[in-house]
């Protein structure tokens, strides 16, 4: 990491990939692993670090990684208690964070230059950012520092999303980055795209 970065990116890489059938992080994409285009995608917004969040298959997932990555004990919990797991150790690391997005590791299309305008607006603006593409919303996220007490209290499956009030919520258009694999058969139709 960053001697002092203003913003930590959480990549959510805690679930058992039920639907996929193993470890879907380390799923080929292009000349790598979903794992490692969300940890390069990642290093590409300036005064931001990665911190992987690893559950089920962390073992298997810490051999490939070569950035700071925490263990959430408490992953079957749901992505609820790994968002918080992972904003409790980056605030321990850096408590003077401007902002903390969540990334999940499964929406390949996110590009920097959207990671970097959401945590921009989100620090603007003082509010949550999430994205949107037509009628879906959610993650990637960018959580400013009024809302991390919010982040670090979350707790089992239920997401920010459904924790915060509407007049808490922007949202930042993003065509196609919400793109998301649950299944062989997604990753097989957006590596075609």
């Amino acid at each position: 990491m960053n001697a002092k970065p203003s913003t930590v990116i959480l990549i959510l890489a805690a679930g058992a990939s039920v639907r996929f059938g193993g470890p879907k992080a380390l799923a080929r994409w292009g000349q790598g692993t979903l794992l490692s285009q969300a940890v390069a995608t990642s290093r590409l917004v300036p005064n931001a670090s990665p911190l992987v969040v690893l559950g089920a298959y962390a073992e298997i997932y810490e051999s490939a990684l070569d950035c700071e990555h925490i263990s959430n004990p408490g992953w079957q919990q749901g992505m609820g208690a790994s968002v918080a797991a992972g904003a409790r150790a980056a605030l321990a690391r850096y408590p003077a964070l401007d902002a903390l997005v969540i990334l999940p590791v499964d929406q390949p299309m996110v590009t920097s230059s959207h990671l970097e305008k959401i945590i921009h607006m989100a620090t603007a603006e003082q509010h949550c950012i999430f994205t949107k593409d037509d009628e879906i919303t959610g993650p990637p996220v960018a959580v400013p520092a009024n809302y991390f007490l919010i982040l670090t209290g979350l707790t089992g499956d239920t997401g920010l999303k459904s924790t915060l009030s509407p007049e808490d919520k922007l949202y930042c258009e993003a065509t196609g980055m919400l793109a998301d694999i649950d299944t062989p058969q997604d990753l097989e139709k957006l590596q075609r795209l």
